[in-house]
């Protein structure tokens, strides 16, 4: 969901948004905002101006204006083919056609279907941690590094809780599962004391799902953003070295090797260095090269097959990460 001020119009920000959207072939819908705070003819201004964007070489899409209940059917049918972009035109302080944007929102086709995402329940378990909570003990969960020594959570203590969404797998209440990985790249087990969809308890999170679960096995300190819970470890290992085919969709000059961007994969996000390239003369913008880049800070686990951002001030690139290699591998 792209959002635009009625009253600013498309900003820089804006512009770049939709770039990153269209680089990553992301199907994205328009929102313009505040329309209460300024004439009709200004909305129609902002309005004509996010469309002539639209339909312009570089994004080559095509604009749907949302005036009625028959307008969100057609949008919510066609939306997922990428090519029409929705546009709609709201207040939320007089609420004037917010009641078709959650029409519209209600009526979207999940992005993946019932037979994949049963498929991806077959799998083992990975859960990716995007929050980490310390709250009240509910029911007395031990949190420490095992049993002796390990710090009760009950009355003045904290529960253990983590918010992420199951990306396969199943997640029940009692599994054990591997968390990690930690600074030295080992995982640490732990165990599901219950589980949370939407503020309601629940028994069972699915593939697909966003959760959150209270654990026990180590203290709230032990968990970051970016870490994984896995069912197995067969074959699993982290990294601080992978390589990815790199986009570059801007950069001032060129980039070249020991250049730090700060990089995105899934829940992961770090600042990473570029230890080696395919080109020997830098990459530029609309250039693309193999980049190896080694995390500064801890190891991670990351998938081949990941999309990929990086963006360094007004840097920016995509991609997605072809290779990974264990802790203690050189490849360079």
């Amino acid at each position: 969901m792209l959002v635009v001020g009625a009253n600013m119009g498309l900003v820089g920000m804006a512009r770049e948004h939709l770039g990153i959207a269209l680089a990553l072939q992301v199907p994205i819908f328009v929102v313009v905002s505040k329309i209460d705070l300024c004439p009709a003819r200004v909305t129609d201004a902002t309005l004509r101006q996010v469309e002539s964007l639209l339909k312009s070489p570089g994004c080559n899409r095509v604009p749907h204006r949302v005036v009625d209940a028959g307008d969100v059917t057609v949008a919510a049918q066609r939306f997922p083919e990428g090519a029409v972009t929705p546009v709609f035109a709201i207040s939320s302080v007089s609420g004037e056609n917010l009641g078709l944007l959650k029409r519209f929102l209600n009526l979207l086709a999940p992005g993946r279907s019932r037979v994949e995402l049963e498929r991806l329940s077959q799998e083992e378990t990975e859960f990716r941690v995007e929050e980490t909570f310390e709250v009240g003990a509910v029911g007395g969960a031990l949190c420490g590094e095992g049993g002796a020594g390990g710090t009760q959570c009950g009355a003045g203590g904290t529960q253990c809780v983590v918010g992420g969404a199951l990306q396969r797998g199943v997640v029940r209440e009692g599994d054990e599962l591997a968390a990690g990985p930690r600074v030295d790249g080992s995982f640490f087990r732990v165990r599901v004391v219950s589980a949370r969809r939407n503020r309601t308890p629940c028994r069972v999170v699915r593939a697909g799902q966003c959760a959150t679960l209270a654990l026990e096995g180590a203290t709230p300190s032990a968990y970051r953003k970016g870490m994984v819970l896995l069912s197995g470890l067969l074959g699993v290992h982290a990294c601080d070295t992978f390589e990815a085919d790199v986009y570059v969709l801007f950069h001032g000059s060129a980039i070249c090797r020991g250049f730090q961007a700060t990089v995105h994969v899934g829940n992961v996000c770090q600042t990473a260095a570029i230890v080696r390239l395919s080109t020997t003369k830098g990459l530029r913008t609309n250039e693309t090269a193999t980049v190896t880049f080694r995390f500064l800070r801890h190891p991670e686990f990351i998938n081949v097959g990941a999309k990929l951002l990086m963006r360094e001030r007004s840097t920016k690139g995509i991609g997605h990460v072809t290779k990974t290699f264990p802790m203690g591998d050189d490849p360079t």
